[in-house]
Formats: C-alpha cells, structure tokens, sequence
C-alpha cells in the first residue's frame, strides 16, 4: 500500500469518525484527546530568525506521524527540527526555555502531567533556563492518545 493510498484511507476514516463525533474528546483540562489515532508527533524545531516552531501530527502509521511533524516543522521555518513520537496510551509533552536560544525537552509518559514534568526536566538537564511547556495561542504543547 502506497503512503498516499494509506493518506486516503486514513482520511476516510477520520471524516467518517469525525462526522460521527467519534475523533476527539477533551480531557478535564480541556485539552484534546484524539481517540482514532494509534501515533503522534510533536515536531518542533528554533527559527533562523529567532524564537521557535512546534506542532502536532497524529495518524495510523507511526513513520508518516514522524514525517509529516518534521515536514510541517520545515515548512514553518524550523531549522534543525526534530520530532518526539509517541503511541496510544500515551502523552507527549514540550518544554522549552525562554532564552535567546531556545533549548527544548520533550517526553512521553501514560499522564500528561508526568510527561509535561519530564519534559521540563529534560529541558533543563540540555541546560535550558525557566523551562516551561511551550505554548501557542492558548493551546500547550502537551497531547495525549487515548488508549482506546
């Protein structure tokens, strides 16, 4: 099966699942949890021009998650970008730290405040100052799978 027979075949189902309101929830932090999906990505990656680029990708094949966070990544300028892949049952989660350079942390644990807490961890020990969860117009860059 071709990648964009798979695409197809992924979005049929989506939009089926989505028509139906099956797709996503929101946990009790108003956070979405997507429920058809078996991966995710969180890309992210500095800009050249300064500061940073970070998004999420999920879908039914754990390669093509982690393709396409680091393509949309590229794409919004990232430079040097990089993925965190994680599964079904799982959170993912990104710090970053408010210098002029950003150094980032990412983690994957089964509660998103366990991961968003590794992550801020990991941001340090890259030696990150004032890590925090990256943010991006009110949405945070911590996402859970459901493991259902």
């Amino acid at each position: 099966m071709t990648n964009k027979q798979r695409f197809l075949m992924a979005l049929t189902v989506v939009s089926f699942l989505t028509v139906t309101g099956f797709v996503v929830g929101c946990d009790s932090e108003d956070t979405p949890t997507y429920t058809t999906s078996q991966y995710g990505s969180i890309g992210f990656g500095p800009l050249s021009r300064g500061g940073y680029t970070w998004n999420f990708q999920y879908t039914f094949f754990e390669s093509d998650a982690q393709s396409q966070a680091l393509a949309k990544c590229r794409r919004d300028g990232g430079t040097a970008c990089q993925s965190l892949e994680f599964g079904q049952g799982q959170c993912g989660a990104l710090a970053v730290s408010t210098g002029t350079t950003p150094v980032f942390g990412v983690a994957s644990r089964s509660e998103k405040l366990a991961a968003q807490n590794a992550a801020i961890a990991s941001c340090r020990s890259e030696g990150g100052a004032n890590c925090r969860i990256a943010d991006s117009g009110g949405r945070d860059a911590s996402i859970c799978l459901s493991s259902s």
